[in-house]
C-alpha cells in the first residue's frame, strides 16, 4: 500500500533529497544564530575567593577532608544569609533585584583553592556592583565563621582537659594538681556548661574549618562585552529543528510520488 512505512524507502529518498535536508540544517542553524542575536545582552562580573589548607595546624590531612573544608567555605558564600544580605544592601544602594533572580543570575565553582563568583545581569554596571556587595558581606562573614570555629576549637580542648580531670576524680589513680582543686559536681557542671557554648559555636561557625586559610579577594570589574553562553546550544537546536522539518519535507507525499524522478 501506498500509505506504508518503508525504512529502506525513507532512506533511499531521503540520500536522494540530501540537499533538502542540507539546506534546512542551514537555515534552522541560521535562525538559531539570528534568535541568540536578538536576546537581550546578559554581562557577567566575577569575584574571586582564595584560600588554602593551613597545614603547620593541622598536619597532614586527606584530599576529602581538604575538599569537604573548601567545600564548607563554597556552601557559606552562596548560602541564602548571604543572598538575603545582599539583596538588601543591593536595594539599600538602588538596586532593585529580587532574591529568585539573584539565585538564578549566580555561578560558584572551584578552581584548585579559589572560589570564583559570576554574577550575570542585562546592565554590566550593576553586575559588578553586585558581585561587589557579595564579595563583601561574603568575606566579612567568613572571616567571623572562622573566629567563631578557632573559639569552638579551644572550647573543645578546654572540655577534654575538663573530661580528663573528671575520669582522674572518680578513679582510684593519682589526680593532677590542677584538677585537685575542683570537685566532681564543680567538673560536671562546667563540662555541661562548655558543650552548650561548643554547640552555641559549632553553629556560629557554620561548619567552617579552624585550619583553613583566607588570601585576596578580587574585586569585580564593570565588564564590557557581553557573554555568550548558550549560543552553541541554540545553534544546534535550531539545527535539529531544521532537521526534522527537512525530513519531513522529503518524505511528504509529493516527494514519495516522485521518488523515482
Amino acid at each position: 500500500m501506498d500509505n506504508d512505512f518503508s525504512p529502506l524507502e525513507t532512506i533511499n529518498l531521503i540520500l536522494r533529497k540530501w540537499w533538502l535536508l542540507a539546506l534546512m540544517l542551514a537555515v534552522g542553524g541560521l535562525v538559531g544564530i539570528l534568535f541568540f542575536q536578538m536576546r537581550q545582552p546578559i554581562y557577567e562580573a566575577t569575584v574571586s575567593f582564595a584560600m588554602g589548607i593551613d597545614y603547620t595546624r593541622t598536619g597532614p590531612i586527606t584530599q576529602y577532608d581538604e575538599d569537604h573544608a573548601l567545600g564548607m567555605a563554597g556552601a557559606l558564600i552562596t548560602s541564602s544569609r548571604i543572598k538575603e544580605k545582599v539583596v538588601e544592601k543591593a536595594a539599600y544602594r538602588g538596586i532593585d533585584i529580587g532574591f529568585d533572580q539573584l539565585h538564578t543570575n549566580a555561578f560558584l565553582e572551584r578552581k584548585a583553592h579559589v572560589w570564583i563568583l559570576r554574577i550575570q545581569h542585562e546592565n554590566p554596571e550593576t553586575a559588578a556592583q553586585l558581585a561587589n556587595i557579595w564579595a563583601e558581606i561574603a568575606s566579612n562573614r567568613l572571616e567571623e565563621a572562622y573566629q567563631h570555629a578557632l573559639k569552638k576549637e579551644s572550647l573543645e580542648r578546654y572540655a577534654i582537659s575538663l573530661s580528663d580531670c573528671l575520669q582522674m576524680s572518680v578513679a582510684s589513680g593519682p589526680v593532677l594538681a590542677t584538677c585537685q582543686v575542683i570537685s566532681v559536681e564543680e567538673l560536671q557542671e562546667m563540662i555541661a556548661q562548655l558543650n552548650d557554648k561548643i554547640l552555641a559555636e559549632k553553629q556560629a561557625s557554620y561548619n567552617i574549618f579552624p585550619g583553613l586559610l583566607f588570601g585576596e579577594v578580587t574585586q569585580a570589574v564593570v565588564p564590557q562585552k557581553p557573554v555568550r553562553y548558550g549560543r552553541g546550544s541554540i545553534v544546534l537546536a535550531g539545527m535539529s529543528i531544521g532537521l526534522i522539518a527537512g525530513i519531513f519535507l522529503i518524505h511528504t507525499p509529493l516527494n514519495r510520488q516522485n521518488r523515482k524522478g
